[in-house]
């Protein structure tokens, strides 16, 4: 198999990045940034940009819009999310800090410089933190074309996830077409089809 130990062509990819990048180190300086989850910009350009709907900011965009009800979410975890605008600095203040080394310096395994770019030892998030400012933000700011009232619920587990999707999903669906077929069609006598 051509990924080896690699689970995912995502971290197969990334492996042969940093190969490519650790060979060049010879003919260039070269540093790698390894960033945890990359979520919206901390500061630059502005507080909160971001051109992405992955991650956090993807619930939250589809929880303002009404369409994600619910996310299996365990509140105390840390998680791991890095702003774009920091890892961009890490990246700037790494090629620096390589560009700076004399060619006689020692490294480790005869490697280029490697930097990892999280926070949760140094300033965790938990979504404990905000679920209270999010919901708050939720109701008092919502956007135009909503489909439901935006409202988010964290549940600990993807069991719980799953028993209240389905109720406020599926069941709410066959209460609809119930009450669609015994109340709605005898005072509306044409039929639909």
């Amino acid at each position: 198999m051509i990924m080896g130990d690699h689970i995912n062509t995502y971290t197969f990819t990334k492996a042969l990045a940093e190969h490519v990048v650790n060979d060049a180190r010879n003919i260039i300086r070269t540093c790698i940034v390894r960033p945890s989850m990359i979520v919206a910009a901390w500061k630059e350009p502005v507080e909160g940009w971001t051109v992405s709907k992955n991650g956090p900011q993807g619930f939250i965009m589809g929880a303002s819009k009404g369409v994600v009800r619910r996310l299996p979410v365990n509140k105390s975890l840390i998680y791991d999310y890095i702003p774009v605008d920091v890892v961009i600095n890490t990246m700037i203040a790494g090629t620096w800090f390589s560009a700076q080394l004399p060619d006689s310096t020692p490294t480790v395994d005869g490697q280029t410089p490697i930097f990892h770019c999280t926070t949760s030892t140094c300033n965790p998030f938990r979504w404990n933190d905000i679920s209270s400012i999010l919901t708050t933000t939720l109701h008092n700011y919502p956007i135009r074309g909503a489909v439901w009232y935006p409202n988010i619920k964290f549940l600990p587990n993807l069991f719980m996830y799953w028993i209240s999707s389905a109720h406020f999903s599926f069941y709410s669906s066959l209460y609809i077409r119930f009450c669609y077929q015994n109340l709605w069609r005898k005072t509306n006598p044409c039929t639909i089809t």
